[in-house]
């Protein structure tokens, strides 16, 4: 990791058609999961820098694109297995987590 600079990572997910072949109910508890999951994720120290929400491909659906700021990469590896190898995975088409570092463009961004 660069020394001094944040590392961001952008946090591409769609559920796609596992979520919208789910029952009512399932829906929900996929509503939840995500709750939970969010909350795990902040609670470890994972800041939410921005998002956007953006229609995707015809195969993927509507996309949601978090960025956050993480204090380390095993944070990131975490995270992966959280969407991976949890139960919230079974309902999610495609994700992917995009690594980079803040490189102090906040700061040149600031003093323009």
């Amino acid at each position: 990791m660069a020394e001094g600079h944040k590392v961001r990572v952008l946090f591409r997910v769609s559920l796609g058609l596992p979520f919208r072949q789910a029952s009512n109910e399932e829906r929900k508890r996929v509503m939840q999961l995500w709750q939970e999951t969010a909350k795990k994720w902040k609670s470890s120290g994972v800041k939410l820098v921005g998002y956007f929400g953006a229609d995707g491909s015809a195969l993927h659906g509507f996309g949601h694109h978090y960025i956050f700021e993480v204090d380390d990469l095993s944070t990131i590896r975490e995270m992966d297995a959280d969407m991976f190898h949890g139960e919230l995975g079974r309902y999610v088409e495609d994700f992917a987590f995009n690594i980079g570092w803040s490189r102090g463009t906040e700061d040149w961004w600031e003093s323009l």
